[in-house]
């Protein structure tokens, strides 16, 4: 009997222990928020974490209407690994090696969407298998849905109507006051070209056929000229080498005489 006691009351221990562990499992919630923006661009919507502990890994669910985002990429907070991929749903496999503070309420990812129609569209989520940093599973709390509205700004596209019709019309007027300066302009250098005094030009003529025949004669006369000066010259220089070559041949006969 003395003995059944300590066992009883180790067990009860250990069930105590372990209930208060459960209970003291830390709470994280999620959200997004409402955003706005322009057809055919990009927007960002963050995912925030709040509660108490650090929040180290989850997986999430996404639900939005695809005619009219577009997801393109998911940039995780710092030092976190984030990968996704979308099927009937987006889902994102997120993990944190050291664990994030909830304590500051951290933008824990943002999903970066394109905007391609007009309207809008909730963005829900569901979150599972979420741990802390000493790999113990977290309490969900709440999921807060976000939403993207996507429209053209009539404030805006009406001032910018009024911009430009100001703008044409002032470059309109710009065009008349230039154009006018034109004309006047043009008016007086018609009216300066008019009052330039008028200069007569006088124009040289040659006689290119007297010009013809002085050529014409010059280059006979130097024909002539070479034709009568190498008529004589050749044949004197011929009958040179000629003398040249018979003095050997005279002295060789005057040589025989003598023997």
């Amino acid at each position: 009997m003395k003995k059944t006691l300590p066992i009883t009351f180790l067990i009860w221990l250990l069930a105590a222990g372990s209930a208060a562990k459960a209970f003291a499992a830390q709470t994280v919630s999620f959200s997004l928020p409402e955003v706005r923006c322009a057809p055919n661009r990009l927007i960002q919507v963050p995912c925030v974490a709040t509660g108490t502990g650090k929040f180290c890994a989850a997986t999430f669910s996404f639900q939005f209407d695809r005619s009219l985002l577009e997801i393109r990429k998911v940039t995780p907070y710092k030092g976190a690994k984030a990968v996704f991929h979308q099927a009937d749903t987006l889902k994102i496999s997120y993990v944190h090696a050291d664990g994030i503070d909830l304590s500051a309420a951290p933008e824990i990812f943002t999903l970066e969407f394109k905007a391609t129609g007009e309207g809008t569209t909730p963005i829900s989520f569901e979150v599972c298998d979420c741990v802390d940093a000493d790999v113990e599973f977290m309490q969900i709390g709440t999921c807060t849905s976000g939403s993207v509205t996507a429209e053209k700004d009539t404030k805006t596209d009406s001032a910018a109507a009024e911009k430009k019709s100001d703008h044409t019309s002032g470059s309109g007027q710009s065009r008349t006051k230039s154009g006018s300066s034109a004309k006047s302009q043009s008016a007086d250098k018609t009216e300066t070209e008019t009052t330039k005094p008028t200069v007569p030009i006088t124009v040289e003529k040659h006689d290119s056929g007297g010009d013809r025949a002085v050529a014409v004669a010059v280059l006979t006369v130097s024909v002539v000229g070479g034709m009568i000066f190498f008529s004589w010259f050749i044949p004197k220089l011929l009958k040179e080498h000629r003398a040249k070559k018979k003095l050997p041949s005279a002295d060789t006969t005057d040589d025989k005489d003598r023997e």
